[in-house]
C-alpha cells in the first residue's frame, strides 16, 4: 500500500504543465526515483553479463606460409566458426565490433596424403594457438572446419601469345583500314601446373561492338574462368588494342596511263580493249589520290602469251586496293611508240 502511495505521488506533478527545470526543482522524491531506476538496471547489466555463456562466433581466416614450389588449386575457407565460452561482456564485444580480427593459420602445418596432391590442416591440433589469438577471457570450445582440405600442384610459368577476342560489326560503307592489333601480343603468367600445361594461347575479354563508324584505341583485360581467376597471374594485366576504321569510297579512273617494260626500243604495248581502273580504299586517302601519278606497267618479260599479259598497277597506297583486279589480264599489241 505504501509503495503505491509513493508511485501515485508523482503523478499530479507529472500532470502539470511544467518545463524540465522546474520538475526537477521542485521533485525531489522524482531525481530519488531515477537514480534508483538507473543503479537498478546498472547492477541488473552487470550481473546479467557477468555470467558466462556459450556463443558461436564466425571470424575470418588469414592464411600465411604458403608452399613456394606449389599452387593451391582449390579454394580454401575464408570464414571460421568458434564456440566459445566467455562473459556476456566479453561476447558482447565481439558482436559489435565492425571487423574481427583474422584467425592466423599457418600453411608450414600442413600435412600431405598418400596422394601427393592431397594436403591438410588439422585445426584441432593447433587449437592452443587459436585460443591464444582469441585472448584469455574467451575459452575455446569447438571449431568448425576442423580439418581444412588443400588441392596441390606444381608450379609453372610459362610466355603464351594472346589472343584478340572480338565481335565487330562495321557500319555501312565502314572498312578497316589495316589489321586489328593488340599490345603486347604475348603474356607471362604464372600459375598450376594442371591449368597451363596444355594452354596453348590466352583469350582476352570477348569485345562486342555494333555500327562501329570510328577507330578505336583502348584497353581490355584477359578472360580468366571464375574457378582459376584467384590461381593465375599475368604480366602484364591490361592489354591495348586498335581498331583503324574509316569510311570507304569507290574511285574509277578510264583509260589509265599504261607504261611498257622490257619491250623492244621504240615499241610499246597497246590494249585491244579499253580499260576501266576502280579503286576502294579509305575516303581520306581516295580524296588525296593524284590520278596523273597512277598508272599501269605491262612487263614484255612476264607476259603470259604472246598476245596476252598482265598489268601490274602502281602509285597506290596500301590501304587502297584494285577492285576489278581481273580485268587486269588483257590482250594487247606492240605498237611503236
Amino acid at each position: 500500500m505504501k509503495k503505491r502511495q509513493f508511485l501515485w505521488s508523482f503523478v499530479p506533478t507529472l500532470t502539470k504543465p511544467s518545463n524540465t527545470y522546474t520538475l526537477l526543482r521542485f521533485n525531489p522524491r522524482f531525481i530519488t526515483f531515477l537514480i534508483c531506476l538507473g543503479l537498478s538496471c546498472l547492477f541488473w547489466f552487470v550481473a546479467t553479463f557477468g555470467k558466462f555463456y556459450n556463443s558461436t562466433l564466425r571470424f575470418p581466416i588469414e592464411y600465411r606460409n604458403f608452399p613456394e614450389s606449389k599452387v593451391i588449386v582449390n579454394r580454401l575457407p575464408n570464414k571460421l566458426a568458434v564456440d566459445i565460452e566467455a562473459t556476456g561482456f566479453s561476447i558482447l564485444w565481439y558482436k559489435f565490433k565492425s571487423v574481427l580480427q583474422p584467425i592466423v593459420v599457418d600453411l608450414k602445418e600442413m600435412k600431405t596424403t598418400a596422394v601427393e596432391e592431397n594436403a591438410y590442416v588439422t585445426l584441432l591440433t593447433n587449437s592452443e594457438s587459436i585460443a591464444g589469438q582469441l585472448g584469455t577471457s574467451i575459452k575455446l570450445i569447438k571449431i568448425s572446419p576442423d580439418t581444412i582440405r588443400i588441392r596441390l600442384s606444381k608450379k609453372m610459368e610459362k610466355d603464351l601469345p594472346v589472343k584478340f577476342v572480338h565481335h565487330i560489326e562495321l557500319a555501312t560503307g565502314f572498312e578497316f583500314t589495316d589489321s586489328i592489333r593488340i599490345s603486347p601480343d604475348v603474356v607471362h603468367v604464372k600459375g598450376p601446373e594442371s591449368l597451363l600445361k596444355n594452354l596453348q594461347f590466352f583469350p582476352t575479354q570477348d569485345l562486342k561492338i555494333k555500327h562501329l563508324d570510328e577507330p578505336k584505341a583502348r584497353e581490355i583485360g584477359l578472360y580468366l574462368a571464375e574457378d582459376s581467376l584467384h590461381l593465375i597471374q599475368t604480366n602484364p594485366v591490361v592489354f591495348k588494342y586498335n581498331l583503324p576504321v574509316s569510311k570507304f569510297a569507290k574511285l574509277v579512273i578510264a583509260q589509265p596511263q599504261i607504261k611498257g617494260l622490257n619491250f623492244a626500243t621504240g615499241w610499246g604495248p597497246s590494249l585491244v580493249n579499253p580499260l576501266t581502273l576502280e579503286l576502294y580504299g579509305p575516303v581520306s586517302m581516295i580524296n588525296q589520290l593524284d590520278k596523273t601519278k597512277i598508272y599501269l606497267v605491262a612487263d614484255f618479260a612476264k607476259r603470259l602469251n604472246k598476245r596476252r599479259i598482265k598489268l601490274e598497277v602502281v602509285g597506290l597506297p596500301n590501304s587502297v586496293q584494285v577492285l576489278n583486279k581481273n580485268n587486269l589480264i588483257v590482250d594487247f599489241n606492240s605498237v611503236m611508240q
